[in-house]
């Protein structure tokens, strides 16, 4: 992706794009914010190789199902507020994120 050569990037800023799927984020080890909102992304994938992400941004996008944040072990806060998310399927998840997260808004 075009982010290959940007491995000291720390935050990025990707909100109101259309973006439909996260992808090619890979080489951003050191990225501690990433804000998606406002986009149309359905699945939170493509974020394992993010070590050092301390804030996830994943305001009004189509995600309906909480998946593929365990790798995430220094998140911190996570923002999922305007996501049409199945609170019934996902509710184990999000007891479990209320409780290890310092901030967690749905």
């Amino acid at each position: 992706s075009g982010l290959d050569n940007q491995k000291k990037l720390v935050k990025l800023f990707l909100g109101g794009n259309r973006i439909e799927a996260i992808s090619g984020l890979d080489s951003l080890e050191g990225l501690v914010q990433l804000s998606l909102e406002d986009n149309e992304i359905r699945f939170i994938e493509g974020l394992d190789s993010l070590n050092s992400l301390k804030l996830l941004y994943l305001k009004r996008n189509e995600i309906r199902d909480i998946d593929n944040l365990d790798s995430l072990v220094k998140l911190g806060s996570l923002e999922l507020n305007g996501n049409p998310i199945d609170q019934q399927r996902n509710a184990a998840k999000i007891e479990k994120l209320k409780a290890c997260l310092t901030r967690f808004e749905m």
